[in-house]
């Protein structure tokens, strides 16, 4: 992200915040507690769980909190679902997910139960992005509460079910439902952002003989990961297959740099074995350990930020390997004709280049009435005079017209979101309430 790490908000402004929130924190503990419990990772697609039960779930326990909590709720077929108050002929929304990635390996504690240790609450989820759609729906139930708020717009917090795996939950609610005038998705960083890296998932595919001394290869357990795991089957000078298993440090995939990909380490180590394989060879030639993309020629910098690759899945067995490629490219770069040039530069090598899927950049413009409307609020709120930034991960925003991301995680913070022992700050979940609150109230005049 690019921000200046020296605007950051004081504890004393966290606890400030908080305390405005404070009737809500008994209810904002055990409503996420509970979320936290369901491993709504994506599952296999059935007859009414488009993306698996586990998230169907998720999505009927957060309906059933909201309300609970007084407020309209509809269930868009399981695809997502929404809160809602007030009235008027238009809408801002609040955007978040329920659903998660995997849980990975290395946790210090069950990564499915919510425990809370010296204002720390620990679990999958609670920063990305249960924790922030709790703190949502309670900022809602504080503006509900009071009596002189009578807003022109109706208010309403989306929630969806796919996010960490291409925001099919979106595509379905776009097509089906109300589109907002105006909002933010509490899914990414305070400040507000105004511009969002363009996404490409790339897939590179080579054919196998069956006679190269790697027979197998799994790593990754999702492309928006740095791969914590990678387990290798190869054949020792005397035929003999060896399995052996390589960890590494799980990261988000649009900061990298933050982990230890287990894939590379795995390729690292094979390269001495077996340097002549194609697949070893092209890793260790074109990817290795970097995390810009400058072996593949796809660094590039603006003011959005820095290329970053991620090499999050590797399968390989005796017929076929494939590699999948997390890609974050800056806003101005054209990345098709630098795909194109890869297609061209790798085919006589054998190598197929595919674009998988792909988010197009995001840029809404620092001076955008929304963009202006909430760093006001953020500004009014923390005391600092901050500015609008650039983000590198892909957010619910460029999924839902009229959105912008805004935290709900605060400058200076460590980044947990998709690593072990993920947790969020009970107070700064809801100092972030109290920031959306206002926020709310602002963007409903």
């Amino acid at each position: 992200m690019n921000q200046d790490k020296t605007k950051v908000p004081s504890p004393s402004v966290i606890k400030r915040l908080a305390a405005t929130m404070s009737d809500y924190r008994a209810d904002f503990i055990d409503y996420l507690s509970a979320l936290i419990e369901i491993p709504s990772v994506m599952g296999t697609a059935e007859p009414g769980a488009p993306y698996g039960k586990e998230p169907v779930r998720a999505l009927e326990l957060f309906l059933e909190q909201g309300q609970a909590l007084g407020f309209k709720t509809v269930n868009v077929d399981n695809h997502a679902g929404y809160v809602e108050m007030g009235s008027g002929e238009e809408m801002v929304a609040a955007l978040c997910h329920l659903d998660v990635v995997p849980a990975g390996t290395g946790w210090e504690r069950d990564p499915f139960t919510a425990i809370i240790e010296d204002g720390v609450m620990y679990g999958r989820g609670t920063s990305d992005d249960k924790g922030p759609a709790v703190a949502v729906l309670f900022a809602l139930k504080a503006l509900a509460d009071d009596p002189d708020f009578k807003p022109k717009r109706r208010l309403r917090l989306i929630v969806g079910t796919n996010e960490e795996n291409g925001s099919a939950c979106m595509r379905y609610y776009t097509a089906h439902e109300e589109i907002p005038v105006s909002g933010f998705t509490a899914d990414a960083d305070f400040p507000a952002v105004y511009a969002e890296k363009g996404i490409a998932r790339v897939e590179l595919l080579w054919q196998r003989n069956g006679k190269e001394k790697l027979k197998s290869a799994s790593g990754g357990e999702a492309i928006n990961m740095v791969p914590g795991a990678c387990i290798v089957g190869y054949q020792d000078d005397d035929g003999k297959i060896i399995e052996k298993e390589f960890t590494g440090k799980t990261a988000h995939a649009s900061m990298p740099y933050l982990g230890e990909n287990a894939i590379s380490a795995a390729m690292e180590y094979l390269a001495q074995m077996d340097p002549e394989d194609p697949v070893i060879d092209f890793y260790q030639k074109y990817l290795g350990f970097e995390t810009d993309g400058q072996g593949l020629g796809l660094a590039f910098t603006d003011e959005s930020g820095q290329t970053t690759v991620n090499v999050g899945l590797i399968s390989i067995n005796q017929t076929e390997a494939r590699l999948n490629l997390d890609i974050r490219y800056p806003v101005t770069m054209d990345f098709h004709s630098e795909l194109v040039r890869l297609q061209n530069e790798f085919a006589p090598t054998g190598i197929t280049i595919v674009l998988k899927e792909e988010s197009a950049p995001l840029n809404l413009g620092k001076d955008s009435y929304l963009i202006s409307t909430l760093m006001d609020v953020y500004s009014e709120s923390t005391g600092l005079d901050a500015e609008a930034v650039t983000l590198g991960g892909g957010t619910y925003a460029r999924s839902v017209p009229n959105i912008c991301a805004f935290g709900m995680q605060f400058p200076g913070d460590v980044e947990v979101a998709h690593q072990i022992n993920e947790f969020i700050e009970i107070d700064k979940a809801l100092a972030a309430a109290a920031i959306y609150r206002d926020s709310l109230r602002k963007l409903a005049e």
